[in-house]
């Protein structure tokens, strides 16, 4: 039998009649990379979805004393996670800091806020093109950290200029800001009196 819509084959000698389907080009096929990239997403939320459900039957199954701990636990997880994300964020502010040469990065670090800086919680990657940003705020605040202050300098005490100042010195001063400049001042070579 046959079908009545399938166009009839040629005979033998002719040639077969031109088709005008259209030609559709496939996208191109995503890389292995991307495609590993994909699975691993879905992998990491089908598990937090799995864990979080067996978080909920472990909920259900404890009694008082054993929520009140394991809540004790999970707010201290959730004060380790805040530590380490800033100690994060502070990394890689130095690291940015010191790769553009600032003189004190420890205190170019103090001026920033970081606190709207992204770290992202399961990779710990940070964002480094905001925090580029912040130092760049900061450099324009506080010139002086960039090293190409115009700003005084003060002359190195060498030879008979020298003086020193002992612990028991520093320790009178030690509530006295006055004092304490004072005597910084004389070993410095500057005023100040002794």
């Amino acid at each position: 039998m046959t079908n009545p819509t399938a166009p009839a084959a040629p005979a033998q000698g002719e040639a077969a009649p031109a088709t005008t389907e259209p030609t559709t080009t496939a996208p191109p096929a995503p890389s292995p990379d991307q495609n590993m990239a994909k699975a691993n997403a879905a992998m990491r939320k089908a598990l937090a979805a799995k864990d979080a459900e067996l978080e909920a039957l472990k909920q259900a199954a404890m009694t008082e004393q054993e929520k009140a701990v394991a809540q004790a636990k999970a707010q201290g997880a959730d004060e380790f996670r805040a530590k380490y994300a800033t100690a994060l964020l502070h990394n890689a502010a130095l690291t940015v800091l010191t790769s553009r040469g600032i003189t004190a990065p420890e205190l170019a670090l103090g001026a920033m806020n970081l606190a709207d800086v992204e770290v992202d919680p399961v990779t710990g990657v940070v964002d480094t093109n905001a925090i580029a940003a912040k130092v760049d705020d900061v450099i324009s605040r506080y010139p002086m950290l960039n090293g190409q202050s115009s700003g005084p300098s003060f002359r190195p005490a060498t030879g008979g200029d020298q003086r020193s100042v002992n612990a028991a010195d520093l320790a009178s001063t030690k509530d006295d800001r006055a004092k304490l400049n004072e005597n910084l001042r004389w070993a410095l070579g500057g005023g100040g009196q002794r």
